[in-house]
């Protein structure tokens, strides 16, 4: 350190060199995706410095991924070699909390640690960012070739109302079983296959979803 320094600047010189070495947050390219383990090997960008020379970072193995998650509810998605996550470096050791939930020794002095990462998707380039742009006015669920459920204010199209609209086919299939029509030598009779409409009445329940319901 400089003996030209200031004792106060020296303090701040030496907080700034520790600093430098912490890590908190990175963003990071996906190299690989393990589904089944819930798991990205990610390379974290930008590069960090050595001697003021850019150094890349080496290649986090299984890092654990954030989906958003409570209980067993959770949202999730595709990730592909490429994407980008952004990398959280914990305080303190994970370890033996990811093998098993342990809330109290973490068996380990290290702090804010390569090792102890977790991943969370969304963060990316100015250039891939979201085409078009998200609504302002409703939550969008995208997918890649373009397809996009919107939910809210700024919907544009109904969602139809399953256990209502099996109810009204129920009705209509009985009103046309029972069919008649006023001819000039007297009515009709009921359709001749008004015992099969009658009985694919009573399968318009299976096209119900027994997990979504919209209201």
């Amino acid at each position: 350190m400089s003996s030209d320094l200031l004792p106060d600047d020296q303090v701040d010189a030496a907080l700034r060199g520790r600093l430098f070495d912490v890590l908190t947050a990175l963003p990071g390219r996906v190299v690989s995706y393990n589904r089944q383990a819930g798991t990205v090997d990610v390379q974290p960008v930008p590069a960090t410095l050595q001697g003021g020379e850019p150094v890349a970072w080496p290649i986090l193995r299984a890092v654990p991924i954030a989906w958003p998650r409570a209980g067993a509810s959770a949202i999730t998605w595709p990730i592909s070699a490429g994407d980008y996550v952004q990398l959280q470096f914990q305080a303190r050791s994970i370890e033996q909390f990811l093998a098993e939930g342990d809330e109290g020794d973490p068996q380990s002095p290290r702090t804010h640690h390569l090792s102890d990462a977790v991943a969370m998707p969304g963060v990316w380039p100015t250039d891939g960012r979201l085409s078009p742009a998200p609504a302002d006015d409703a939550l969008e669920l995208r997918e890649p070739t373009g397809g996009f459920i919107r939910l809210g204010q700024g919907a544009s199209h109904a969602a139809v109302l399953g256990d209502t609209f099996v109810s009204a086919m129920s009705s209509l299939l009985t009103a046309l079983a029972a069919h008649t029509h006023v001819t000039a030598v007297g009515p009709t009779m009921p359709p001749s296959n008004a015992a099969t409409i009658l009985a694919s009445s009573t399968g318009t329940s299976s096209v119900l979803s027994t997990k979504v319901k919209v209201k």
